[in-house]
């Protein structure tokens, strides 16, 4: 991959992140966010206090899950995903991904923990489920537009042909 591609790719990742801080800035989502954070914190404190300090752990699975979503190998995928649609591209690229986090026993990890917390909860369960959701929402920008990069090698080797 040539360094121009590679800074291409950049560009387009740090346009994402700007635009998506820009959305959640205007609708508070980050603030919403830390509010679950805190709010799961006092609850899981007032049931069990040794046991709080595990949002901490499950936030840090989440972001290995997020993690797991590169720019530069979607868009390799794309390069190498000759015939297909952007849909199908993406797919298969997002199939990938899954089948890493499997491998890494990360979905079983991420699971166990949010049924923990389900538990733990009790009757504020729905805690973590808004918790999950908006994490994901906040620092999964590029899973969100990950299509941007498949569609970007797709297009390169369209015209290499």
């Amino acid at each position: 991959m040539t360094k121009e591609t590679l800074s291409t790719i950049r560009q387009v990742e740090d346009e994402i992140y700007e635009r998506v801080r820009e959305e959640n800035g205007e609708n508070l989502i980050f603030a919403d966010l830390t509010g679950l954070y805190v709010d799961i914190i006092r609850e899981v404190s007032r049931i069990d206090r040794e046991k709080a300090p595990a949002i901490y752990f499950y936030a840090n699975l989440l972001e290995q899950e997020i993690q797991l979503y590169s720019p530069v190998d979607a868009y390799e995928f794309g390069i190498n995903a000759k015939g297909k649609s952007e849909e199908e591209a993406c797919q298969d690229y997002l199939c990938t991904v899954a089948r890493k986090a499997s491998e890494q026993e990360l979905t079983f990890e991420i699971q166990k923990c949010f049924n923990a917390f389900t538990e733990l909860l009790g009757d504020r369960h729905g805690l973590i489920s808004e918790f999950t959701e908006l994490y994901r929402e906040v620092h999964g920008a590029l899973q969100e537009h990950i299509h941007i990069f498949v569609r970007m090698g797709q297009a390169a080797e369209q015209d290499s042909l």
